[in-house]
């Protein structure tokens, strides 16, 4: 066996889930996905892959035809370049790969712009992928299961010389080129579903899954994360200090919200520890990514500035300069709305801006937010100065009209 092998991941909690039924997901998450297939040699990755393919009608890329006679590990660039982004522009793919031209292997990689986009492969969920993905999946496999498949394969196909032990060579060279490259990425933990590649049977397309926290170690399931099309929202953490002083110590960030600009990372660190733990809020991280941009909060009851009833809440949120008129503020205040109204049952919603801060009437507005009263002489405790407060709000039957 080589000494680079993936490490189990240890998952007790299984859901069942049909293959329509994820497909359906992956519909979900956009009308025309890109979707990333990862996992280790003999996981059962490229079965789920031609699975999909058949019920969305999707292209299917394999990232060993891309690096096939080039470099098995840096192929991302010729992928995104060739294949990831002209599809994204809606252009005709019909590509030979460097390794095809150079040995002369007939044919080309042809993508239709208009169909969906599967890329599976070992490595295909890595980082520089993952930014122009909308679904990604790692299908695990205990270690040595997966390596009694490919050997199994190989034997029965007479590939990589046909024999247990030139197979189990070939395999421990492969694996110690590729395992590297999977343990440095851990894109288990960034994935939007782990499919077992054990306990689901393809043929049938009964499949049991696993929705993966994006925290450090083991993934494990967890109630206080929310997902959109595009972000992730999940509880601050002390190490995200850097990351948030990046962003709030711009004086047109925190100001017009009625915060003072952060000072330090020491003093993010500190906001983390007393503010931003509080139950609610989230840090806005974009799906692949790893860093928050911003943040947003649902408070109830006494806990929030308006003092509501506590079948009632209060939403706040801020976004980094870099990602303004993205409409990112706007889908994550959506979902929080849905988290409100469908999860704890809320039966109104408000939000607050202060004069003259546009973005944020903008970003209600969108949502449906209605006028409801305005504040003349608002405390802003924080900076101590007086100002004028705008306060919108909409009911759970004003949000289930908009959202029929």
């Amino acid at each position: 066996m080589p000494t680079t092998m993936l490490p189990p991941l240890h998952i007790n909690s299984w859901t069942s889930q049909s293959l329509s039924g994820l497909a359906q997901k992956i519909l979900n998450s956009k009308q025309k996905p890109l979707i990333l297939i990862d996992g280790s040699a003999g996981s059962g990755k490229t079965t789920l892959a031609v699975k999909l393919a058949a019920i969305l009608d999707a292209n299917l890329v394999s990232t060993d035809d891309v690096s096939w006679c080039a470099d098995p590990i840096h192929w991302d660039g010729e992928m995104l370049d060739n294949i990831m982004i002209p599809w994204l522009n809606g252009v005709d793919v019909s590509y030979r790969p460097s390794g095809w031209v150079k040995e002369n292997r007939p044919g080309t990689i042809d993508v239709d712009p208009d169909k969906p986009l599967i890329i599976e492969g070992m490595g295909a969920s890595r980082k520089t992928l993952r930014a122009l993905s909308s679904f990604s999946i790692w299908v695990d496999t205990d270690p040595q299961a997966a390596r009694e498949r490919v050997v199994q394969r190989d034997l029965a196909k007479g590939e990589n010389g046909g024999t247990i032990e030139s197979v189990t060579e070939f395999a421990d060279w492969w694996d110690s080129l590729l395992n590297p490259l999977l343990l440095a990425e851990q894109s288990w933990k960034y994935v939007d579903v782990i499919v077992s590649g054990q306990h689901s049977d393809m043929d049938t397309g009964s499949l049991m899954i696993y929705i993966p926290d994006t925290k450090a170690g083991t993934p494990i399931i967890n109630s206080n994360h929310l997902y959109t099309e595009r972000l992730l929202l999940r509880p601050w953490r002390e190490s995200d200090a850097e990351a948030l002083y990046r962003y709030a110590k711009n004086p047109e960030i925190g100001p017009p919200a009625g915060w003072p600009p952060h000072t330090s990372v020491e003093n993010s660190r500190e906001i983390i520890r007393d503010v931003l733990s509080a139950p609610g809020t989230y840090a806005l991280v974009l799906k692949g990514a790893e860093e928050p941009i911003g943040s947003i909060g649902l408070m109830l009851g006494e806990r929030s500035s308006f003092k509501l009833p506590e079948d009632e809440g209060e939403i706040g949120y801020w976004i980094g300069m870099p990602f303004w008129g993205q409409g990112l503020m706007p889908e994550a205040v959506r979902e929080m709305m849905r988290h409100g109204f469908e999860d704890l049952k809320l039966r109104t919603i408000w939000c607050g801006y202060y004069e003259g801060n546009q973005k944020s009437l903008r970003a209600q507005q969108k949502c449906g937010f209605q006028y409801h009263h305005t504040i003349q002489d608002a405390h802003c405790s924080l900076l101590d100065e007086i100002r004028t407060e705008h306060v919108n709000c909409i009911t759970k039957e004003q949000w289930l009209a908009i959202n029929k």
